[in-house]
């Protein structure tokens, strides 16, 4: 009996804050494993995400937004992490957004241009380019920049090209060992998954500065029959942000609360009670002590 050829690869997908990056991860392996939102700074962790089809297996890292200007030490870490990814890649997927370059792509470009390896560049939400025909001319200037090996615009958002994006992608598996089991998805823990589930329903009803100063620690989650009990505490860092996500009459964070419960319920398929705890914590973002308890990776 002939063996059949095993086929795998990791892809890191790289580029500035908001390019969406997180909802082309979960396109491609087709589950929520990343918070998605229209605000800034939403992805913080490396986060990984595994599709395997017969005998090719695709590795997808999502990676935190990176941004030129290092103003604190969370930044920093952040932007170190992405770097690294790419780094242990096998190819880099390369996200831009509509058709201009910033300071902040540029910055991507002389990192990548350093590690030398294979890139796919995505031209993403080209739903909301109206004059398809500037494409051809800002493809042109970004070849000006950087080799590519191939270039793709898509809609991570309504699925336009993605198709086409993922036989790209198993083309340019090499031939290798599965490095996960099968029904492998995501490295990422129950209790990570679950901080994140109540993180993404503060950020969906916060103001737009707000999300960035905002984490969700787990303290405990303790399971007694059918019956889920957990506490978490959201780190703001002034008490005026306290105020916001408690809202007028508590309003806010009884809303934030049933959401995430009802969310977390379906996760894990339990009852679930929660406790939401707000402590103000300044500064948190720009100490070492603090950030380590969040374990960015």
């Amino acid at each position: 009996m002939k063996i059949k050829k095993k086929y795998c690869g990791y892809f890191t997908i790289i580029g500035k804050t908001n390019t969406g990056k997180s909802t082309l991860l979960n396109k491609l392996v087709k589950k929520n494993i990343s918070i998605v939102s229209n605000k800034k700074h939403t992805t913080r962790n490396t986060i990984i995400g595994v599709k395997t089809k017969k005998n090719k297996q695709k590795i997808f890292i999502d990676t935190p937004g990176i941004n030129s200007k290092k103003k604190k030490i969370i930044d920093k870490i952040m932007n170190k992490n992405s770097i690294k990814a790419i780094k242990n890649t096998d190819i880099i997927i390369f996200l831009l957004n509509k058709t201009q370059l910033d300071k902040n792509d540029f910055f991507i470009i002389n990192k990548i241009k350093k590690i030398k390896k294979p890139i796919i560049i995505i031209i993403n939400k080209i739903d909301e380019i109206k004059n398809k025909r500037k494409l051809l001319p800002y493809i042109k200037k970004i070849n000006q920049y950087i080799n590519f090996q191939d270039i793709i615009p898509i809609s991570a958002k309504t699925g336009e090209n993605i198709n086409r994006l993922k036989k790209i992608i198993s083309n340019n598996l090499p031939e290798k060992k599965h490095f996960f089991p099968y029904k492998y998805i995501t490295n990422q823990s129950k209790t990570f998954l679950i901080s994140e589930i109540i993180r993404k329903n503060i950020i969906f009803n916060v103001y737009k500065e707000l999300p960035h100063s905002i984490n969700v620690e787990l303290k405990h989650i303790i399971q007694k029959n059918n019956i889920c009990y957990i506490e978490c505490s959201i780190w703001v860092e002034k008490k005026s942000q306290k105020k916001i996500i408690i809202g007028k009459n508590g309003n806010l964070i009884k809303k934030i609360k049933t959401k995430a419960k009802k969310q977390i319920s379906i996760f894990l398929n339990k009852k679930i009670i929660i406790n939401l705890i707000i402590n103000v914590k300044k500064k948190w973002k720009n100490k070492n002590k603090l950030i380590n308890k969040i374990n960015l990776n």
